[in-house]
């Protein structure tokens, strides 16, 4: 997953690119190169929207648990639009 046209997530990105320019050996992500990495959870037509809306469900609980508060609602919210 991509995140395009997202300024609000490309602030918080470069917050924490700041905050990391001094621990090498790590590899700052551009903002044009954002992305998620996500498990597979299976085929579109094999997988229930009961079960979709779980996992949509938690995911939305856990970034707004582990999402610093300078991240908002609307980011939390955008992501939680791509997922479904």
């Amino acid at each position: 997953m991509t995140f395009e046209d997202q300024p609000e997530l490309y602030r918080l990105a470069d917050s924490y690119r700041s905050a990391l320019t001094a621990a090498p050996p790590a590899t700052l992500i551009p903002d044009q190169w954002l992305h998620l990495t996500m498990q597979g959870i299976g085929f579109t037509d094999e997988t229930s929207g009961a079960r979709l809306a779980a996992i949509i469900e938690e995911a939305g609980e856990q970034l707004a648990r582990d999402c610093p508060r300078s991240a908002s609602s609307s980011a939390r919210s955008s992501l939680l639009t791509k997922l479904s």
